[in-house]
C-alpha cells in the first residue's frame, strides 16, 4: 500500500500563509493602529526610550500580530532598539521573564541560579554599555498577575528611574479591565499610553481573508462565497480573526481532501466544527497549567458547579481553603474561568463557576 505521494495540490500555493503565527506583508484593517504604534516607538531611533503601552482587546483582534509586525519594522529602521517578545503563558513568573530577556541578550547566567536583582543589574549594565534600548513585549500578561508575580512590570515600566532610560514595555491583555487589577505603583508607570483593539466586523474579516487567500491559494481555487461564510462565522464568534483564518485553512484542507479544484460552501461547513479546539484558549494553554488547575478545568468541562461542590470534588488533593481560592482566582485572572454569585436556599449565597465563554 502506497502511503506517501507527491502533492500536486490544486488548492494551496503557500500553506504557511494561513498559519496563526504567520505575519503577512500587510495588515489590512489595522493600518491606523500600526501608524499609532510606529509613532509611539519612533523616539527609540533618536536614542530615547518610548512610552510604555498597554494594549487591550478581545482574542483575535490583531494585538499580537500588529505588535510583532511593528517590532520587525523597528529592527529594520534602527539598531538602537532591542525588541524582545515574550508570551507570559510560556514564561509565567517575573524571574522566568527576566531570565529569558538575559538569554536573548546572550548574557551568561550561572547554573546555580542568581537572584532577580542580579539578573536585572546585568541586563541594565549591558544596555548602558552598548547604548541600546530594550523594548519588551509581555503578551498575555494576565498570567503574571494570576501568579502574583508582577515585579517585572514594576522594574521594566520604570525605565527612566531604574534603567537609565534604557527600557520600555508593551503589555498585551485580553482583559479590558486589566488596569484596575494592577498595583498602584505599577499602574502609575505602566499606563503611559493605552490602546484598545476593537472586534473585527464581518466586512473587515472578509477583507483580511481575501488578502490572506491571495497569498495561500491558487487564484482559480479561491471561492468568494466560501470566504464570505468563513468571515461571517468568525464574526459571530466575537469577531475573532484567529477563528476566521483557521476556518479558511481547514476549508482549504477539506477542499484538497475532496480532490476539489475550488473552495466551496460544503468545505466551510465541514471546517466549522473542526477548528473549535485549535482556537480555544483552554486548548492552547492546557499544557501550561498546574495539575490542580487541569483538574478544575476538567471538572468544569462537564458544566458549571458551585465553589462548594468543586472544593468537595477536589478533597483528595488536601487543598486548604486559602489555596483553593488561590487557584480559582488564578484561573479567573487568566481568563479561563468565570464566576457569578447566586442564591442558595434558604438564605445563603455562593459562587457558580464555569469555563469562560
Amino acid at each position: 500500500m502506497k502511503l506517501f505521494y507527491e502533492s500536486n495540490s490544486k488548492i494551496f500555493k503557500n500553506e504557511n500563509a494561513l498559519s496563526l503565527e504567520y505575519l503577512p506583508p500587510e495588515m489590512p484593517e489595522r493600518e491606523g493602529q500600526l501608524k499609532e504604534l510606529a509613532s509611539l516607538l519612533n523616539p527609540i531611533s533618536k536614542n530615547r526610550r518610548a512610552r510604555n503601552i498597554l494594549i487591550t482587546g478581545s482574542t483575535g483582534t490583531g494585538k499580537t500580530s500588529c505588535t510583532k509586525y511593528i517590532l520587525n519594522q523597528l529592527m529594520d529602521f534602527t539598531q538602537i532598539g532591542i525588541p524582545i517578545y515574550i508570551n507570559c503563558w510560556q514564561f509565567s513568573t517575573s524571574h522566568a521573564v527576566l531570565s529569558e530577556i538575559a538569554e536573548r541578550l546572550s548574557l551568561p547566567l550561572p547554573r546555580r541560579g542568581i537572584s532577580f536583582d542580579e539578573i536585572f543589574n546585568r541586563v541594565k549594565e549591558y544596555l548602558i554599555k552598548n547604548n541600546k534600548i530594550l523594548v519588551v513585549v509581555l503578551d498575555e500578561v494576565d498570567r503574571l498577575i494570576a501568579n502574583s508575580s508582577t515585579e517585572i512590570l514594576y522594574y521594566l515600566s520604570r525605565g527612566d528611574e531604574l534603567m537609565n532610560g534604557r527600557s520600555s514595555v508593551i503589555v498585551i491583555s485580553n482583559d479590558n479591565d486589566l488596569a484596575s487589577k494592577l498595583d498602584d505603583r505599577i499602574r502609575s508607570s505602566l499606563l503611559e499610553y493605552r490602546m484598545k483593539f476593537e472586534k473585527y466586523t464581518a466586512f473587515q474579516l472578509k477583507r483580511i481573508l481575501n488578502e490572506r487567500a491571495k497569498l495561500a491559494f491558487f487564484t482559480s481555487a479561491i471561492g468568494e462565497e466560501a470566504i464570505a461564510l468563513c468571515a461571517a462565522n468568525a464574526s459571530k464568534q466575537n469577531g475573532d480573526a484567529r477563528v476566521a483564518i483557521s476556518l479558511l485553512y481547514q476549508t482549504g484542507l477539506n477542499a484538497e481532501r475532496d480532490n476539489s479544484s475550488r473552495l466551496m460552501i460544503k468545505h466551510v461547513k465541514m471546517a466549522i466544527e473542526e477548528v473549535k479546539k485549535e482556537t480555544d484558549i483552554i486548548s492552547r494553554h492546557f499544557d501550561s497549567l498546574s495539575d490542580i488547575e487541569k483538574r478544575i478545568i476538567n471538572i468544569l468541562l462537564n458544566g458549571p458547579v458551585t465553589s462548594g461542590e468543586l472544593y468537595s470534588r477536589l478533597s483528595d488533593t488536601k487543598l486548604s481553603d486559602r489555596m483553593f481560592q488561590f487557584y480559582i482566582n488564578k484561573l479567573e485572572e487568566s481568563q479561563l474561568i468565570s464566576s457569578e454569585e447566586v442564591k442558595v436556599r434558604p438564605k445563603g449565597r455562593t459562587k457558580l463557576l464555569s469555563l469562560k465563554k
